[in-house]
């Protein structure tokens, strides 16, 4: 069974990219397999960036994101752009 965590979010309450670069890596430190975002406050792709630079082996994905307020061509720039910089 595999078990994931929460990321958190940035600015405000929920943190920077610090915060969210530390979580991901002691999410990896502790065994959980992923590590998700959340669009609820902020931009859900931001926050993987930096837990992908924290991490080597952590599934990181999207627990929300709206798809109403992107194009195809967005998504899948944003999605080249997360595969590029996270080395896969």
């Amino acid at each position: 069974m595999k078990v994931d965590g929460g990321l958190g979010g940035l600015g405000g309450v929920g943190g920077s990219y610090f915060d969210v670069a530390r979580r991901g890596r002691w999410l990896e430190d502790a065994g959980y397999d992923g590590g998700f975002s959340a669009e609820t406050t902020h931009d859900a792709f931001l926050p993987l960036v930096a837990a992908a630079q924290a991490t080597e082996h952590q599934e990181l994905g999207t627990s929300i994101a709206v798809a109403f307020a992107r194009t195809p061509m967005t998504m899948a720039i944003t999605a080249n752009d997360l595969q590029v910089g996270s080395k896969g």
